[in-house]
């Protein structure tokens, strides 16, 4: 037994410590077990019941929807969604964006494939070594293209507050998602409700990493009304393993890495730039081939507070900028000018905030570096400097779930300096919500985009009724082949 033990501990320890373990039999038997002691993910997920579209947790209660990505912004747009965090949004209430970047293409395919194996051979043909080839771009990258979907997850949640009957706080929350939903919509982002089915497989696709997998489908989970939410999750048995460097899956199979962002670009940034943080679109040096994940966690806290310490630091600022020791201090007149403009912040609406942005990768343990090192590029190269959450993986993970950031998870956000006190006004030009088009609603040719994203497109979809293509492409290439075959 201590021989077992031995060589188990030399993989925590190393292998002078075990065999002064071994040889003076300093651990005890509760020390042995807790190293060997297993822990289950879903204790950790805090998810238990779902009701009428919304959400009931451990210690809060919210909704999740599901949107498709922006490509650009507009300045409507903007004002729409600032106003999420201004005024819709009551005081200790949470928001989350996470957008996912995986090679979950199955679904998509499927629907382009299915009308054309009932025609010819041909045709059916053509079309399963098109479905082949897209699967090979989404399992690796080919001439430095890979195959992916973008996903958009919006979640808010809100403490249970004392004094309120549930039936009034669950009609609050219906009506804040419904206020919610036709913002977005005004800002041309098109929502729906993630339903339980929907939310346990999205989990459970995280923890089963298929990206090895020959369909590549979002997975299907039945939802069991009777049973807690977090124990219908992940159904598949994995091995989960933290270490300082990241969560190990299955012993290597994949590994999970989280970055908090500790520098902003210096010029202004906007909205619209958001969709260069998923890969260059000419570059192709600059693209990201595994799985990533951009999160954006904002939290309202209570104002009164906040207002009042920035009052007094603010007068207390004015007053050392007056007397004569302002000129030994330069630094001294760029915090003014901050200061003042807070105040202008907040004559204008606006609100403190406190804020997280994570970014993260899912690769296998032997091509991790290359993971981390094209999201450290592409970020770099707008001005943004990630710091990898070394010994925090697991708390990363978690805080960008659906509706687990926020509550008891602010204190540890804290306490780990990845929170930052802003104003809203930053918000809305952060938010990771731009993607690639995903084409027409009709499955006609099957492209990709310049970032990965699978797209159909049909010109029959055109509203207006100018139906005319023009192909373009050197003789014998496969013009009239490929237009007829994709198209019809």
């Amino acid at each position: 037994m201590l021989i077992t033990l031995g060589k188990k501990l030399t993989r925590l320890f190393g292998e002078g410590d075990v065999h002064r373990l071994e040889g003076a039999s300093s651990l005890s038997l509760e020390t042995q077990r807790a190293y060997f002691k297993t822990h289950s993910i879903k204790d950790l997920l805090g998810y238990e019941s779902y009701h009428e579209g919304i959400y009931i947790n451990q210690t809060t209660a919210g909704f999740v929807l599901e949107s498709t990505p922006l490509v650009g912004f507009t300045a409507e747009a903007h004002a729409n969604l600032s106003s999420i965090f201004q005024t819709v949004l009551p005081e200790n209430s949470n928001i989350q964006f996470l957008l996912t970047a995986d090679p979950l293409i199955g679904n998509a395919l499927a629907v382009w494939q299915q009308p054309r194996v009932k025609h010819d051979d041909m045709m059916a043909r053509m079309a399963s070594e098109r479905v082949a080839h897209f699967k090979r771009l989404a399992n690796t990258a080919v001439n430095g293209l890979s195959a992916r979907t973008f996903r958009i997850l919006i979640s808010v949640t809100r403490p249970f507050p004392e004094n309120t009957p549930f039936n009034v706080f669950h009609q609050e929350l219906t009506e804040l998602k419904e206020r919610l939903m036709a913002i977005f919509s005004m800002a041309h982002m098109q929502t729906v409700s993630m339903e339980p089915e929907t939310l346990l497989g999205f989990i459970n696709d995280l923890f089963a990493c298929p990206r090895d997998v020959s369909d590549f489908k979002n997975s299907h989970v039945a939802y069991s009304p009777l049973d807690f939410l977090c124990d219908q999750t992940p159904v598949n048995n994995k091995v989960l393993e933290v270490t300082p460097q990241g969560l190990r899956v299955n012993g290597g199979e994949k590994m999970f890495k989280a970055y908090r962002v500790t520098r902003y670009p210096v010029k202004k940034w906007t909205q619209s730039e958001m969709g260069d943080l998923i890969g260059d679109s000419f570059q192709l040096m600059q693209q990201i081939h595994h799985p990533f994940f951009l999160h954006y966690g904002v939290n309202i806290p209570k104002q009164e507070e906040l207002k009042m310490k920035y009052m007094a630091k603010s007068n207390h600022l004015e007053k050392q900028i007056q007397s004569p020791m302002a000129k030994y201090l330069p630094g001294m007149q760029a915090e003014w000018q901050e200061f003042q403009f807070v105040r202008t912040q907040l004559d204008n609406n606006h609100r403190f905030v406190k804020t997280s942005f994570t970014a993260a990768v899912l690769a296998p343990e032997a091509d991790i570096h290359k993971a981390d090192q094209a999201l450290q590029n592409v970020f770099r190269a707008k001005g943004f400097d990630l710091q990898e959450d070394r010994h925090l993986h697991m708390q990363s993970f978690l805080t960008l779930l659906p509706m687990r950031f926020g509550d008891d998870f602010l204190k540890d956000l804290t306490s780990s300096k990845k929170l930052k006190t802003t104003m809203s006004s930053e918000s809305a030009n952060l938010m990771p919500i731009q993607g690639e088009w995903t084409g027409t609603d009709s499955p006609g040719m099957l492209l990709l985009g310049r970032r990965g994203q699978v797209t159909t497109w049909s010109p029959f979809d055109n509203k207006g009724g100018n139906y005319n293509v023009s192909v373009v492409g050197r003789s014998g290439s496969g013009k009239s082949a490929w237009f007829k075959k994709s198209l019809f």
